[in-house]
């Protein structure tokens, strides 16, 4: 299983820790209060069924506008960072108000607006685009993370004109690196690479509340989550999320341990192996997981599922889903929240983009 610096990133950062039902804070002796430490476990079963989500709309790969650029591996023509081994396909979107579909196009440099019929609306094209890592849409504007060639993090802010403009990301002073995009609806939020000591840490920051693309980042606690933090923690190790929520309603510790079963030789057997993951919060505090699991040694294999955690800190049943099966395109599934606030899913396949609802599952 290949994982990304920006897939390192979510097993270093966004840990998330889970739990069975508790009760609300328990009392210390000094009458304050504490958080909820919740564990749990849920297996992942590679040779569950595969759920599908409702299909919302597929892009099909080609030359023509109202298509989505594709370049195989090794036949890229792009200068570093881009590296000329990974094939180039559509690796970000989000959805809109109206159920359009904004979606990276890295390989034709664009960001590309599709109705639900798939139907091209506006682009939006310039340079550093095709290594573009992240789309998000806050308030009338998309914004879309990207590095120049010194691997320092950019913003381009992309008005409802389809107009952009840019600026680096810029944290204690200096241009650094950065990884994946949020908002609480209002407010823009990533994570940066800062230096400390010669050593490297990830910072959450809050960047420019005014203007998304423009000002100094600020360290912020976490991801933005209702009243309060959704906290990053430290990697907990291999098939382990450690999760945490600090907020004036909920505050608890949250520790999924994911156990890996696979039938080899006929028979149901557990396996080492390990996992990364994607994360959105919506408005009412739930956590949304879509989870890329891999076995390792003989009869290796890979496989991806849903998992909701309530706002309480429950976690529900992990949901086997149906998802690329080519190594390649498995580095391309990405997840959002549409304006109800529903999971929805990207899958970046070898004919095209398929994006899914998975709201009618039921963890």
């Amino acid at each position: 299983m290949i994982l990304s610096k920006a897939t390192s990133l979510a097993l270093g950062l966004l840990l998330l820790v889970a739990a069975a039902a508790c009760s609300s804070k328990d009392k210390q002796p000094d009458g304050g209060s504490r958080p909820k430490v919740l564990n749990v476990e849920r297996v992942l079963d590679f040779d569950a069924p595969g759920y599908q989500g409702q299909p919302l709309v597929e892009i099909p790969y080609g030359g023509r506008a109202e298509e989505l650029g594709f370049v195989p591996r090794c036949t890229a023509t792009c200068s570093p960072p881009c590296p000329c081994t990974a094939q180039i396909q559509a690796s970000a979107f989000d959805i809109d108000e109206s159920g359009n579909v904004w979606i990276l196009d890295n390989a034709k440099e664009r960001v590309a607006v599709f109705d639900p019929s798939a139907h091209l609306l506006r682009e939006s094209r310039g340079e550093r685009l095709l290594v573009a890592s992240d789309l998000q849409l806050v308030r009338d504007d998309a914004v879309v993370l990207t590095q120049n060639q010194q691997s320092e993090a950019l913003l381009v802010e992309i008005d409802p004109s389809m107009a952009r403009r840019g600026s680096p990301v810029v944290f204690e002073g200096a241009p650094t690196e950065a990884s994946r995009l949020w908002t609480d609806g209002e407010t823009l939020f990533t994570t940066v690479f800062a230096d400390q000591g010669g050593s490297e840490r990830e910072v959450p920051v809050r960047v420019a509340p005014e203007h998304p693309g423009f000002g100094e980042a600020m360290e912020v606690p976490g991801r933005p989550a209702p009243g309060g933090w959704f906290l990053f923690q430290s990697y907990g190790g291999p098939g382990v999320l450690p999760l945490a929520v600090s907020s004036a309603d909920q505050t608890w510790r949250l520790t999924i341990r994911l156990k890996f079963t696979q039938v080899v030789d006929g028979k149901t057997k557990s396996r080492h192996g390990g996992v990364s993951w994607e994360s959105e919060v919506s408005p009412d505090g739930t956590i949304h997981l879509l989870l890329f699991a891999g076995t390792e040694g003989k009869n290796a294999t890979d496989g991806y599922w849903y998992l909701r955690v309530a706002p309480d800190g429950t976690v529900g049943r992990a949901l086997h889903l149906r998802g690329p099966t080519r190594r390649d395109d498995q580095q391309s599934r990405r997840l959002s929240l549409d304006s109800a606030a529903r999971p929805v899913v990207m899958w970046a396949e070898r004919e095209g983009v398929r994006v899914e609802s998975l709201a009618a599952l039921q963890p």
